[in-house]
């Protein structure tokens, strides 16, 4: 056996500057897991928001054209029941 180890005292600042490194590792690893977890949840938000902006403009547009639609059948029906030429009204046939 060797007899240096047996009886070395232990060093308490030693130990405890191991036992903090060690923490201080844990806890960098766990902050950069948090900040993973983070970073994944505002770039699934940004993609959801970019994704809902999309689908407004096709919204706009589809309503823009539909309205469009709609105008041109008042003024055809209004071009129609009151005699009206279409060109008047600015409808193309």
């Amino acid at each position: 056996m060797n007899q240096t180890s047996k009886h070395r005292k232990k060093d308490p600042y030693l130990d405890n500057r191991r036992l903090s490194q060690q923490e201080e590792e844990r806890g960098t690893h766990q902050g950069r897991k948090r900040e993973k977890a983070r970073d994944a949840v505002l770039e699934r938000e940004r993609e959801r928001e970019a994704e809902e902006e999309s689908l407004l403009g096709l919204l706009g547009s589809w309503c823009r054209s539909l309205v469009k639609r709609v105008e041109d059948q008042i003024s055809l029906l209004v071009a129609t029941n009151f005699g009206l030429d279409g060109v008047v009204l600015g409808i193309k046939s």
